[in-house]
């Protein structure tokens, strides 16, 4: 990452700018689809971040439509299908949305159309959307590392047809170290289930929305930002929604985090398995100590020793899955936190880190982005 000493300076006037920038772009945003009262039908697939339990529906994307209510005035009700049924309803215009679908989900369920712009998408993204691998977290690959391809290739792996065009291509599956796995197809996601839990099948894969109880997360593929997808033709709808992502990014920067816990964490899921590098982390060393930017933050909220906000809310949540305990160090800026760093007082540091401030100081690396909330500079 990266070779300098310069440090990022924020003040009070920059605040102000930051935060009329954000108001400017939600106004950007007009609600004028669907007018307050209207109806709106939404797909609904376990693959699209919405399960049904009876006449009962629930999931990280009906939580997300629920909280939108209050920002559209749309009353949302729902139409279950497969991932092909729903794209073709939705280009006959016999529903309106689908929700947390990926650029690549649309070139594969919409190719009955020729029309490049049959469907669209919203441009804020609703979360990172991937596909794993699964084993059982009480069965005999409970102990297996992240990535261990080889042992994943030597078992029988599960898989449901309504999600087979997402899998394999042309019959091979999208990971080419897995060709010797044996893969077997069910029609029900019940059966499958049954079977992991009874030792039948090795792993499964599935959809990051479909949560299980009691498993692990041995792999991640597919990795791709997630949208509300609308018709082509529906620019009023795809602005309303717009304006409600962009709101609740803003004004709720919690709760994406907070409705993935709810819904993809359910039961210990998506816990992923430890690399072999992790264990090795994990067996040397049980604390990190992590310098903090004070200079950089308006979200976070100190009180003597401690913090409150979205990085504490991260830790408590990577110290839960990893195991680690965090001890966070207090730096005034960020040439502070790079002294501690490089000084081999501090093991990380946050506040303030991102591609442009760390553009100068090659020798380190960064994570992926802690929160996604859109910002911008004015002035």
């Amino acid at each position: 990452m990266f070779k300098s000493t310069a440090s990022v300076k924020r003040n009070f006037k920059a605040v102000i700018c930051i935060l009329a920038a954000m108001m400017v772009f939600v106004a950007s945003f007009p609600l004028v689809a669907h007018a307050s009262g209207e109806t709106v039908i939404v797909g609904a697939n376990p693959s699209f971040g919405i399960s049904k339990s009876g006449s009962v529906y629930y999931g990280f994307a009906y939580d997300y439509l629920e909280n939108m209510k209050r920002l559209t005035g749309h009353n949302y009700v729902y139409a279950y299908g497969t991932p092909d049924e729903l794209f073709e309803m939705l280009l006959e215009r016999k529903i309106d949305v689908i929700p947390c679908v990926t650029e690549s989900e649309i070139a594969i369920y919409s190719g009955q159309t020729d029309s490049a712009d049959a469907v669209t998408t919203t441009s804020l993204s609703l979360m990172t959307k991937y596909c794993g691998i699964y084993v059982s977290a009480n069965g005999s690959a409970k102990d297996i590392t992240y990535g261990d391809m080889q042992t994943l290739s030597n078992m029988k792996i599960g898989y449901l047809a309504e999600d087979a065009e997402r899998y394999f291509d042309h019959g091979r599956f999208k990971l080419s170290e897995m060709d010797s796995a044996a893969f077997i197809l069910y029609n029900t996601e019940s059966q499958m289930k049954a079977d992991l839990a009874a030792g039948k099948l090795g792993a499964v894969v599935k959809d990051c929305y479909r949560t299980w109880e009691n498993e692990k997360l041995v792999y991640i593929f597919s990795e791709e930002e997630c949208f509300f997808a609308v018709s082509g033709s529906d620019a009023d709808l795809c602005s309303a929604l717009n304006s409600a992502v962009a709101g609740i990014s803003i004004n709720e920067p919690s709760f994406v985090s907070e409705t993935y816990e709810k819904n993809l964490s359910r039961y210990g899921a998506q816990i992923p398995a430890l690399t072999q590098g992790e264990k090795e982390v994990l067996n040397k060393k049980k604390k990190l100590n992590i310098a903090y930017n004070t200079e950089s933050s308006i979200i976070e909220h100190r009180s003597g020793g401690n913090i409150s906000g979205l990085n504490a809310e991260m830790f408590s949540k990577l110290e839960k899955i990893s195991g680690l305990k965090f001890n966070v160090i207090f730096c005034d800026n960020l040439s502070d936190c790079m002294e501690k760093l490089s000084g081999g007082e501090a093991d990380a540091m946050f506040g303030g880190v991102n591609y442009g401030s760390m553009s100068s100081y090659s020798e380190y690396c960064l994570t992926r982005p802690l929160t996604k909330s859109p910002m911008a500079i004015a002035g």
